[in-house]
């Protein structure tokens, strides 16, 4: 509700379904319909969200342009139990919204924003 519509949301398949109609923010992997290389996109979503490497995730975040997080229990079930552990130790994120097993975490760059790598 508070998140600007240029806004990117990194969540698994459920929610990347989603985002974009009730959140209106963007998501990097909708659908296969309507995500142009859904495969790679679908890929770096897993891959954002299993990374263990805590400087690593921080950066890809900046890279990727994320703006916001979900964690409810398909991104839990991809980056393991210790997934909100690890974006509440990274600078420049922080958790905005927790109930009943969902956290939002809010991503600010590091960098300008005009570095960032954002899906087309």
């Amino acid at each position: 509700r508070h998140a600007a519509p240029s806004s990117t949301l990194l969540a698994a398949e459920a929610a990347s379904r989603l985002a974009p109609a009730f959140g209106g923010v963007r998501v990097l992997a909708a659908q296969e319909q309507q995500t142009v290389e859904y495969g790679h996109w679908k890929g770096v979503v897993a891959s954002l969200l299993a990374e263990q490497d805590p400087t690593e995730l921080r950066a890809s975040l900046t890279r990727h342009g994320i703006d916001f997080v979900l964690v409810g229990p398909e991104e839990e079930r991809i980056g393991g139990p210790a997934l909100r552990r690890r974006l509440r130790s990274l600078d420049g994120v922080r958790e905005v919204y927790a109930d009943g097993g969902v956290s939002l975490f809010e991503s600010r760059p590091l960098v300008p924003a005009a570095t960032a790598e954002r899906r087309p």
